[in-house]
């Protein structure tokens, strides 16, 4: 089983006669070393991966900002633009994603009308 986001509530019978490991993101939250009796992994992806189902997704006190997810120390690119019919991708941060994931927070979020992000390897 693969969880994008923090960790369900669940009960033992979620699993009833079912034998699974349960694999999570770096930097989602309430995770232990089991979920209703079915241990937990570290799930490793590919590619970089912007966090929408956390807490800390979206406007927050006077910030926008999300997690990043992907792999340990590795280096991420945060990019932005305005327009997604013609994009012009313009780098605002490079974050090292300690212990598998990273928060971006972008203090410029009010400059446009419209700001769309990606993230990305170097």
């Amino acid at each position: 089983m693969y969880c994008y986001g923090s960790a369900p509530s669940v009960t033992p019978q979620s699993f009833y006669s079912v034998s699974s490991t349960v694999y999570y993101l770096p930097g989602t939250v309430g995770w232990g070393a089991a979920l209703a009796g079915q241990p937990t992994a570290l799930w490793s992806v590919p590619y970089p991966l912007i966090l929408t189902s956390t807490p800390a997704f979206g406007v927050q006190t006077n910030r926008f900002g999300f997690a990043i997810s992907w792999a340990m120390n590795l280096p991420v690119i945060v990019q932005t633009c305005t327009n997604l019919a013609r994009p012009v991708w313009l780098p605002i941060a490079t974050n090292a994603l300690t212990a598998g994931s990273s928060y971006f927070s972008d203090p410029n979020w009010r400059t446009a009308p419209v700001r769309f992000y990606r993230v990305a390897s170097p």
